[in-house]
């Protein structure tokens, strides 16, 4: 296989398993630094990993948010800063107001939205990128690592929304990862398209889009749960006749 396509396996990595695909990649023998770089940041602004900031802080990354090759903005936060790609923490941080103050009624809106409806830690981004325009590029981003069981996920919902135009529009994400004795991957999305009436209905709204989907992905679940994974395990015969189960633990194989 070439090699180049070996190296696109990292940006398609699981959710929280990028790192060991680059050491079973190495470990092949490709140890081009430049390309395993540059398919690990890939990943990262595909998947809109979260980056940890400082104690408590994390910022959210995205090709949208990128200012160049090295370093990436977060509005909310305003901060510039380059990645450890490896780490997922962030170097080199620096006051950054470039661009506009977020509005703090959208900001405490979406941070509504993620103590009321998210489980686990979720992380925030918003961007806005001209003051003049009341769009705004949400994302949120919350992660499963479950090693130990087998299991990664992350769920990702990334919108815009235009105050003007009152439309919500975007899309829920789910990816999880289920690797014990098999590698079982459920990968889906769902549309959000919501008219909203008022910026102070946003986090409702949300809520209500997010929840929406999450029903839809739980149908999907079931459907492969009671039919897709049925019909790959090998159907046993039907001998119609019936059978001492009492008698079962001293049967023996014949050898032949």
């Amino acid at each position: 296989m070439d090699g180049e396509y070996i190296y696109n396996f990292i940006r398609q990595s699981p959710p929280g398993e990028v790192n060991q695909v680059i050491e079973d990649i190495r470990a092949l023998g490709l140890t081009d630094e430049q390309r395993i770089q540059k398919q690990l940041q890939l990943h990262h602004e595909d998947s809109n990993s979260p980056v940890t900031m400082f104690e408590n802080e994390r910022a959210v990354l995205s090709s949208e948010s990128k200012l160049d090759d090295s370093r990436y903005y977060d509005q909310r936060l305003k901060k510039s800063f380059a990645v450890n790609f490896e780490t997922m923490e962030a170097i080199d941080v620096e006051d950054y107001n470039d661009k506009p103050t977020i509005s703090e009624d959208i900001v405490k809106q979406i941070q509504k939205v993620t103590l009321d409806h998210y489980l686990s830690d979720v992380s925030i981004g918003i961007l806005q990128n001209d003051e003049k325009v009341p769009e705004y590029s949400i994302m949120l981003v919350s992660v499963k690592y479950n090693p130990q069981n087998y299991y990664n996920g992350r769920w990702r919902c990334v919108c815009k929304y235009n105050a003007e135009k009152k439309k919500l529009s975007g899309t829920s994400f789910i990816r999880v990862h289920y690797y014990e004795d098999g590698n079982v991957w459920l990968d889906a999305e769902r549309p959000i398209d919501v008219s909203i009436d008022d910026t102070g209905k946003l986090s409702d709204a949300l809520v209500e889009a997010e929840n929406a989907n999450q029903r839809s992905f739980n149908v999907e679940l079931s459907s492969l749960n009671d039919k897709k994974f049925k019909e790959l395990r090998r159907q046993l015969p039907i001998t119609r006749q019936k059978i001492n189960w009492e008698n079962v633990l001293g049967l023996r194989m014949r050898n032949t």
